[in-house]
C-alpha cells in the first residue's frame, strides 16, 4: 500500500469492503482466501493489484460479482432518483 500515489491510497480507502472484494474477484483471485480477508489485507491485496495489474489472469464473473454488480446498479439508480427528486423540489 505504501508504494502506491497519495491519490491512489486515498481512492483504495474510500472504497468500500464489498468493491474491493469485486475488483479482486474480478482480477481472478481466489474467491475463498479472498472473502478470509480482513480489510487491511483487502487493500493491501488491491494496492499490489494496482501496482502489478498484469500478474493476476481474468476469469469469468462468479455469482458473488453478479451480485455485488445488481446491487452497485440499484445504488446508482437510486441515486439517480433521489437527484431528480431534489431536482424537481428545486423547480
Amino acid at each position: 500500500m505504501d508504494k502506491l500515489s497519495d491519490s491512489d491510497q486515498a481512492e483504495l480507502k474510500k472504497c468500500s469492503t464489498e468493491r474491493l472484494v469485486a475488483r479482486l474477484c474480478k482480477a481472478g483471485l481466489d474467491e475463498e482466501k479472498i472473502l478470509a480477508m480482513d480489510r487491511q489485507a483487502l487493500l493491501n491485496a488491491a494496492a499490489e493489484l494496482k501496482l502489478n495489474p498484469g500478474t493476476v489472469a481474468t476469469k469469468p464473473a462468479t455469482g458473488m460479482e453478479r451480485e455485488l454488480a445488481l446491487r452497485e446498479q440499484e445504488l446508482e439508480l437510486r441515486r439517480r432518483e433521489i437527484a431528480l427528486r431534489e431536482e424537481e423540489k428545486r423547480r
